[in-house]
């Protein structure tokens, strides 16, 4: 099935005057901020697609991208194609921000491109995959974090004067940050925003999704989750909300290249698969049985015992298997109340598990037994 670079290639020569802005082009945008373009790029920075295409492909080879263990490593392949199309051609990208910081527990990068089409998309990126980044997403179950307060942040200090009108959007926990930056920016901008998108991204607690200014942003959120989304079902929204065919099993269908696109939109799903609402359902029931003061607590459990055991070396950040397991071996080093609070909050997660799984059961039963056999 094809994907956004399918899409790229196939209407390379269809403009945005034929066929206007939609939200496949904001997948692109959104998937293209995971680049590494700290060599090329700042927050001074102007230059159009094809100038950073060149850049780009002047510092890095295909085959050194390719070897990439990341999900993300196909994004700067979308300037490839997008250098030569009508409808990208002569896109400007400015205003590139990235920062990360293990003391703050924040990883942050945003990127602003001018369209040909008169108006501005701020493209916010997800998590990257280092440890810090995966500890932001945790923080977003017990509170706000460094990233949201940066990408509203970037939005009043890059885009106070902006004329054109603006769209906003993040894949992940770069949809998260889209939704908030465009809610709790200063309302002279947010009145210009016609767009946000949030592409499988998680949702917000109960004290955001109250505000005044998420009900005032929310008409103009648009959610695009594949058919077994995890990640996009977490904490709570009220989007509206495609729901889009994809390769790969459960969480693997996150990586948004693996989403089907049919000419210019998403090949739509009636509804998510039974292994995407069981595993909302296990994970609402756990966040009923943990507060967020627990979830809190849980938080800093962990990441003291990463921070403390010297686990963060600046060549072993990432998220692997080894990482793991060195975690649990300095398990042991825990309090007496870090390791039962561990305990108990693994048995919470189990007991979800098994309170879903018997109404699931019990449900499957009683429609078996109203049919005659």
């Amino acid at each position: 099935m094809k994907n956004i670079i399918d899409y790229l290639k196939e209407r390379k020569n269809i403009s945005f005057l034929e066929d206007p802005f939609n939200e496949v082009d904001g997948l692109v945008l959104a998937e293209l901020v995971y680049s590494n373009f700290n060599q090329i790029l700042d927050e001074n920075s102007d230059m159009s697609i094809e100038e950073l295409s060149k850049e780009f492909w002047n510092l890095h080879t295909e085959k050194e991208i390719m070897s990439s263990p990341s999900t993300t490593k196909m994004a700067p392949f979308l300037m490839k194609e997008m250098e030569d199309s009508s409808r990208f051609k002569g896109m400007r990208v400015k205003k590139f921000v990235e920062d990360s910081s293990l003391e703050d527990i924040m990883q942050f990068a945003a990127l602003t491109f001018e369209l040909p089409d008169g108006s501005v998309f701020i493209s916010f990126r997800g998590t990257d995959g280092t440890v810090v980044g995966w500890a932001e997403d945790f923080k977003f179950s017990f509170s706000t974090t460094e990233g949201h307060k940066m990408a509203v942040d970037y939005i009043n200090e890059y885009h106070k004067n902006q004329s054109k009108p603006i769209r906003v959007g993040g894949h992940s926990k770069g949809g998260n940050l889209a939704v908030f930056a465009s809610a709790f920016c200063d309302t002279s901008i947010r009145k210009k925003i016609v767009n946000v998108y949030s592409y499988d991204g998680p949702g917000f607690l109960m004290n955001i999704i109250d505000s005044k200014e998420y009900k005032d942003i929310l008409p103009r959120v648009l959610s695009v989750v594949p058919e077994s989304s995890l990640v996009g079902t977490l904490l709570t929204n009220q989007y509206k909300t495609i729901i889009t065919n994809a390769d790969g099993f459960f969480v693997f269908q996150h990586d948004d290249m693996q989403w089907h696109i049919v000419d210019n939109h998403f090949e739509e799903l009636e509804s998510r698969s039974e292994i995407s609402l069981f595993f909302e359902e296990v994970l609402r029931n756990w966040q009923l049985r943990c507060d967020e003061n627990e979830r809190e607590e849980i938080f800093e459990a962990i990441f003291s015992l990463i921070t403390d055991n010297e686990l963060l070396k600046e060549d072993d950040e990432k998220l692997t298997p080894a990482f793991f397991y060195n975690v649990i071996k300095k398990s042991s080093k825990l309090s007496g109340k870090d390791k039962s609070l561990l305990l108990d909050s693994i048995s919470e997660v189990f007991s979800s598990i098994s309170d879903v799984t018997k109404r699931k059961i019990k449900e499957n039963l009683s429609t078996a037994l109203k049919h005659d056999f």
